[in-house]
């Protein structure tokens, strides 16, 4: 049962760090909370910007390292010492090195992320896209149901289909900004239709069925061209830094 907005906040925290390179450590929360336990809320704000500093790492390297993997084992000493203060101050220092690093963030959230050699990255954005879009129109348990419902990774602007590829190069195409959380079973009906015949055709699954909110937002869109692929990037890119480095959502 889910009680309150806190509650839904730490199931997003801990599904964001299972699908990020470090998802062996969605545990230390438990750990966290059992030590600190007269503490909740530094908890929750300590596990906030952690599986944000996760998801920056998972982004900028192609595999888990060294750096973070010694992060957590001074963490669990600190956490036996009941040190929460040193604990906070390494995360945010963490943090604060992606802030000085702005172009190199940018640059990873902008990539072709649908053709990387792993599906990390695009899982990642598109389920944090998908969270910003869900927190507006879902609450309690109706947004943790979401959560868990089975997803492909869509591509708006189908991949395959020749009708609609004026002007959209394969990085675009493979962007954020072409990409969304689509339920598998829609997404198996509409394959690579155009964006017209995806949006509402009876004889299929299509948008329209789908319960995240971000479809019902790209359903509201008269056409898919190129315009709309590179607006959209560039508006999600700056949310997903001003998420990721400042945790504004």
């Amino acid at each position: 049962h889910v009680s309150n907005e806190t509650d839904i906040q730490k199931i997003f925290n801990l599904k964001i760090i299972s699908k990020t390179r470090y998802s062996q450590y969605r545990n230390l929360a438990y750990l966290m909370l059992f030590i600190f336990k007269d503490q909740f809320d530094k908890v929750d704000e300590l596990f906030e910007k952690l599986s944000r500093l996760f998801t920056m790492y998972s982004l900028v390297y192609a595999k888990a390292i060294n750096e973070v993997h010694t992060l957590i084992y001074d963490i669990r000493q600190w956490i036996v010492v009941g040190n929460i203060e040193q604990i906070t101050k390494a995360i945010e220092e963490k943090i604060n090195l992606f802030k000085t690093q702005q172009d190199l963030v940018i640059k990873k959230l902008e990539e072709p992320i649908a053709i990387l050699p792993t599906p990390v990255n695009k899982n990642l954005l598109c389920w944090i896209v998908e969270y910003f879009n869900c927190n507006k129109t879902y609450s309690g348990e109706d947004l943790v149901r979401l959560f868990n419902i089975k997803y492909d990774i869509e591509h708006i602007h189908a991949t395959a289909n020749e009708q609609e590829c004026q002007g959209i190069d394969k990085n675009l195409q493979n962007s954020i900004g072409n990409l969304m959380l689509l339920e598998y079973d829609i997404n198996r009906s509409i394959q690579d239709d155009t964006f017209e015949n995806k949006k509402d055709n009876p004889k299929k699954k299509n948008y329209t069925q789908s319960d995240f909110p971000t479809v019902n937002l790209i359903c509201s869109c008269d056409r898919w061209d190129k315009q709309q692929i590179e607006n959209r990037k560039k508006d999600l890119v700056d949310k997903l830094y001003d998420y990721l480095v400042n945790g504004k959502i």
